[in-house]
């Protein structure tokens, strides 16, 4: 139900003009007033960080993507500080629209917005599914695949003692994930060296994700790009991908984005779809590529068809913003809603400015509030920053709702925490 509140003729802008992410800002002129001369002096300074920061890039360039990749670290703090003071608010709906002006003439807010997605994609991307554990064949497949671990266990473990390569994968298999054994880590990297030392490639790729993560073994980036590339090299797409990320972040090798590309090319052609997610990421950074919004979404596009997470997300964020595909704010929310039923965090806050605004589904101000107030209780991985900004969508959007939206915005987060819990 669409309920006029206090903030009706702001709330009438940004229905007909204002992007998603400006939701905040506007919503802000009902709230704490911010003095003009703060929202000049903190915008100065972060415009200032980005276009000094910039200059340092590597390759120069200077729109928003390249700065929320590049200079993240340099100018972090100045955007938290611009974007808590235009959250203050101003004293009258017309200065709301001049900082708004200001705001998209230094492209301030695309480059929030890109430091908010990056900060989320960063923090939680997934690593790639380990290599090697389906389709197992042999004497204890069948109890493996039925979940029957203690039978797998008592048929695979004779063979891996007698030297039997996959026999020794699988039971370090079992061991890593605990099943039909107690978890043990230590024991699962050593069933894993003794199959990699003969060449096993998969269990080369899980002994390389032991040294990357630090379990069973001390965590050692240099030799976890040793086994992943043993593995990588005999075309196992899960290595091929994790080795790729070793070279994009400089771990364990020299930071190197052509040859991040290449490995993530290799293992993303084989249809791995955390490659393909960060095969779209370098196209989306112009890092080892050249810059191409939609490449970006065409890799994006084919993670997230095999149900990445992170791909729908960022998937959403190109259709809502309209980079490399057609403006669709319809198409922004189904993707959103696809990562967010996964468990992603980051999409909780669009997912409300899109209900709010009525971008893409009808305007709800109860999902608004539901998604804002998901948004706000945040995770471990949610920056406390985000979930301010959430939470102060979430109690301004409560000045035009009654009390008894309020109660159901608040029995649908219930129910929806319930229903993804363990998430």
């Amino acid at each position: 139900m669409d309920t006029a509140g206090p903030c009706e003729m702001t709330t009438h802008l940004t229905r007909v003009t204002f992007p998603v992410a400006v939701v905040l800002l506007l919503l802000a002129a009902c709230s704490h007033p911010a003095t003009d001369a703060e929202m000049t002096a903190v915008n100065k300074a972060f415009v200032d960080c980005v276009w000094t920061s910039t200059t340092q890039l590597d390759d120069g360039k200077s729109d928003p993507v390249s700065v929320a990749y590049g200079i993240e670290a340099s100018c972090g703090v100045q955007s938290d500080q611009a974007m808590k003071i235009l959250l203050q608010g101003a004293r009258t709906a017309a200065s709301v629209v001049a900082g708004r002006e200001m705001w998209e003439d230094n492209e301030l807010k695309v480059v929030v917005d890109a430091i908010l997605i990056y900060r989320k994609s960063r923090s939680q991307r997934a690593s790639p599914t380990s290599p090697a554990v389906t389709n197992p064949a042999g004497p204890g497949a069948d109890a493996e695949l039925r979940g029957d671990y203690a039978t797998a266990l008592r048929l695979w473990r004779p063979l891996a003692d007698q030297g039997n390569p996959d026999a020794q994968l699988r039971v370090g298999y079992l061991y890593d994930g605990g099943y039909g054994v107690p978890k043990d880590y230590a024991e699962a990297a050593r069933w894993y060296r003794k199959a990699a030392d003969q060449g096993n490639s998969g269990a080369q790729a899980m002994l390389g994700y032991m040294y990357s993560d630090g379990h069973g073994v001390p965590k050692d980036y240099t030799e976890a790009a040793r086994w992943y590339r043993k593995a990588a090299d005999r075309g196992v797409a899960t290595a091929q991908a994790m080795l790729g990320l070793l070279y994009e972040d400089g771990h364990g090798v020299s930071q190197d984005y052509a040859e991040a590309t290449r490995w993530y090319r290799k293992a993303a052609d084989q249809g791995n779809a955390s490659a393909q997610f960060y095969l779209g990421d370098l196209y989306l950074s112009g890092h080892g590529v050249s810059r191409d919004y939609a490449e970006a979404a065409r890799w994006y596009r084919k993670a997230a068809d095999q149900g990445n997470a992170s791909a729908q997300s960022m998937l959403g964020l190109l259709y809502e913003d309209g980079h490399g595909v057609s403006q669709d704010y319809a198409e922004a929310t189904r993707w959103f809603l696809k990562a967010a039923d996964q468990g992603r965090a980051d999409v909780r806050y669009f997912l409300g400015g899109n209900y709010f605004l009525g971008h893409g589904v009808p305007k709800d101000y109860v999902q608004a509030y539901m998604w804002w107030n998901l948004a706000a209780i945040g995770g471990d991985n949610d920056a406390a920053h985000d979930r301010d900004l959430a939470a102060h969508g979430r109690d301004l959007v409560a000045l035009s709702m009654t009390p008894g939206q309020i109660a159901e915005a608040q029995q649908r987060t219930a129910a929806w925490q319930k229903a993804h819990a363990g998430q």
